[in-house]
């Protein structure tokens, strides 16, 4: 029984050294399919709420994926032009056991340290809640260093607004690109958020196969699936060159370059 669970816990500790939640990436809870009734099926995306002056509610900004219980992962261009206070934030996350959503406050926001505003280079940064998010919250799983996902087939989660500045999830299948695809597409556009060019640390999908919204897409996470059919973050939304052209694919940072940066962020 313990080698079992020695196997167990070493499944999920990703090879940075960064320990993944045991429920990580699960879409079904209690023998249920999530998919069923009121449960979400992707338990750990959740939006960034900012407060502004003179108005009683807040508003929508960003998305983020949960990848602890106090953890989530956005893009760090999210917060240009925005005052780094985490009192001027908070997060909504996707409950399993209420209709409506679970608020809590952030304690900090850390973009990464190379990333430069405008630019689309180190776009990620990481959210750490005052408390744990509670009520079956279930976080991504995060991935192992060095992981591929080229033509893998991916979940691109995107809000989507349905009536009066309420929001929902909405989730698009796309087919991650090869990198010598996605330079192909950028290497005619000039782009002030892309002065190097495509580089490792990023992603794309197929342009063929995106069917976004192209409604509030920064920080959304593009998910995929292990051998064990959990949810691992892969990446998450930096820009999109022109949101309402095929011609251009999803662009998103990619999680594994970060991961060493991630641990050290994460430790207790």
């Amino acid at each position: 029984m313990r080698f079992l669970l020695c196997l167990f816990l070493v499944d999920f500790v990703v090879s940075d050294g960064v320990r993944n939640d045991p429920e990580c990436g699960l879409r079904r809870t209690y023998g249920r399919d999530v998919r069923d009734g009121n449960f979400p099926e992707y338990p750990f995306i959740a939006s960034i709420l900012e407060f502004k002056p003179r108005k009683l509610d807040a508003e929508f900004m960003c998305a983020a994926a949960l990848v602890s219980k106090r953890h989530l992962i956005t893009a760090a261009h999210c917060f240009d032009d925005r005052p780094m206070n985490p009192r001027y934030y908070s997060v909504m996350t996707e409950s399993q056991t209420t209709r409506a959503g679970l608020e809590f406050d952030i304690e900090r926001i850390d973009k990464f340290p190379l990333y430069r505003e405008g630019s689309a280079y180190d776009d990620i940064a990481l959210l750490t809640l005052k408390h744990e998010a509670h009520n079956n919250t279930i976080p991504v799983c995060l991935p192992t260093a060095g992981e591929s996902y080229d033509q893998r087939l991916a979940y691109v989660l995107e809000y989507t607004p349905i009536y009066n500045g309420h929001m929902k999830v909405s989730m698009s299948r796309q087919i991650i690109a090869k990198r010598s695809d996605c330079e192909e597409v950028y290497q005619n556009t000039v782009s002030s958020k892309l002065l190097r060019g495509v580089s490792m640390e990023h992603l794309c999908t197929d342009k063929r196969s995106r069917q976004s919204h192209c409604i509030a897409y920064d920080g959304s996470p593009v998910v995929v699936n292990d051998k064990n059919n959990r949810l691992v973050l892969a990446g998450v939304a930096t820009f999109r060159e022109n949101c309402t052209s095929q011609e251009f694919p999803g662009f998103f940072t990619k999680i594994t370059p970060y991961l060493g940066w991630l641990e050290r962020m994460m430790k207790p």
